[in-house]
């Protein structure tokens, strides 16, 4: 047989047409327009590359003795030629193409219309943990504990045939979907009234709705929304005396109510309260406003508030007192500022005045009459040194009262057992108390230095009962 030599060999038809080369140049910019030749040479350089990954994905796909060729394979060739592995959405229905309108060669996915009303109204998806570590037990004296954070222990049942059965439950843990706390509608018009009317000018009224959330049961329900309400509104009115009475007033309400929980919610109320007790201004002006009753009504709130729960929470009541002497010892501070931690500590106890708030009063008694032999002082600055001097001989006259029960009891332990006692001295350790109260000066000493100190102008406190905090004596009044 001999051979033809100018006959054409066959070759196997081109895959890729120079129309889809057309069609997808029309998706790139500046290129609208490809002439036939170079769709032609495109076309066949890309089937040239597409066997060539396909070949190789053929080998991988062998060396892993399988006879699928999978995605997984074009990956790893792609990868092999420094090549970005192609990315994609996987889905369980099939994709549906449908043809552009105007060009029967162009197709595209067709999307479900969503309804925008529809989504808006929709929950919105929990929010993920966020990274955290923790420790757990793996075993317990060879024993694995029962809990999600362990595998769960392989069991020995098994199936009719003998078949071990396979655990279909899905080992990943379950979140169950977020619940809405749901009030009644008599609830909510409840909590809308009282949060009405407690910043309103109508004292009646408001009167009567602390009165209700004193005593009324069946409010359990609405503790958070007060408390959240007290403290958005706190910090929103610093500047609104008025409004901040109310919510201190609102407070001790929520205290008073034996229905209320409010111990788990302390350390969101204490900040709005220590706030109206030693920050520097409350209210718009201080010199025609009685912040001074705000302070001295917040302070007997913190006191109850650390009567009540310091044996709940130890390290209440250290926490509170080291806010009001770092407020004291603070020299920068205003002189409401110090007057507020000084009848903050005072509403402590003799206790806290006599563990921390005696042994700075010389010293600050100094300052404080160096400040008033000064002249000229406004009349303003006059009346914020008589108010502070004032809860100075308060506070020392809580304590000459405990030395007085001291003097006339038969016993060493009335300091630590009079009351009101708030948990000061409870945390300590017995042998810590005792080395404690070996070092403390006796109350006899202190009795003797304080009436040294003050002389008779110190008369007028002994008799705590008929003192009011927001009161001046008539020797004050400068």
């Amino acid at each position: 047989m001999q051979n033809k030599p100018n006959q054409p060999m066959n070759l196997e038809e081109a895959r890729i047409s120079k129309e889809t080369v057309k069609t997808i140049s029309q998706g790139i910019p500046g290129m609208t327009d490809l002439k036939d030749e170079v769709a032609l040479a495109l076309a066949s350089d890309a089937e040239y590359r597409v066997r060539e990954i396909i070949q190789d994905a053929t080998k991988f796909m062998r060396q892993s003795k399988r006879s699928l060729l999978t995605t997984e394979d074009v990956s790893a060739a792609l990868r092999l030629r420094n090549v970005e592995p192609l990315y994609g959405l996987s889905t369980k229905e099939p994709l549906k193409f449908v043809k552009v309108s105007g060009n029967t060669n162009l197709f595209y996915v067709a999307d479900k219309e969503v309804d925008l009303s529809e989504f808006i109204q929709k929950d919105l998806p929990p929010v993920p943990n966020l990274p955290s570590l923790m420790a757990h037990w793996l075993s317990v004296e060879g024993v694995q504990p029962a809990i999600s954070q362990n595998p769960p222990p392989e069991t020995n049942e098994m199936e009719s045939g003998g078949k071990r059965k396979r655990d279909v439950s899905s080992q990943q843990p379950e979140f169950k979907p977020l619940v809405k706390h749901v009030l009644s509608r008599e609830l909510q018009l409840y909590y809308e009234h009282v949060t009405k009317h407690i910043v309103g000018n109508d004292n009646a009224q408001v009167d009567l709705c602390l009165k209700s959330v004193a005593e009324a049961p069946g409010l359990q329900q609405l503790l958070p929304y007060f408390v959240h309400f007290v403290v958005t509104k706190g910090n929103a009115n610093l500047k609104n005396l008025k409004v901040l009475k109310a919510l201190m007033r609102l407070v001790h309400a929520l205290l008073a109510n034996p229905y209320f929980g409010i111990e788990h919610y302390c350390h969101q109320l204490l900040p709005v309260v220590l706030t109206c007790v030693v920050r520097k201004k409350l209210g718009k002006n201080q010199s025609e406003e009685d912040h001074w009753s705000l302070r001295d009504f917040s302070a007997k709130i913190v006191a109850d508030i650390s009567s009540r729960f310091s044996d709940t929470y130890p390290t209440l009541q250290p926490r509170i007192t080291k806010t009001y002497l770092g407020a004291l010892l603070d020299v920068q501070k205003p002189l409401t500022t110090h007057y507020g931690a000084i009848v903050g500590l005072t509403a402590l106890g003799p206790n806290v005045v006599n563990f921390l708030l005696v042994p700075h009063i010389k010293a600050y008694t100094s300052q404080l009459e160096e400040e008033l032999q000064q002249e000229p002082l406004t009349p303003i600055r006059k009346y914020e040194l008589a108010k502070t001097y004032s809860a100075i001989m308060l506070a020392a006259g809580t304590h000459m009262n405990a030395g007085d029960a001291k003097k006339d009891g038969d016993s060493d332990e009335v300091m630590l057992s009079s009351k009101p006692d708030h948990g000061f001295l409870k945390a300590l350790p017995t042998e810590r108390l005792a080395a404690m109260k070996e070092l403390m000066p006796f109350f006899e000493t202190r009795y003797d230095s304080m009436t040294e100190e003050f002389g008779d102008s110190l008369e007028p406190f002994r008799n705590l009962k008929d003192f009011e905090m927001n009161s001046v004596p008539e020797a004050m009044t400068l």
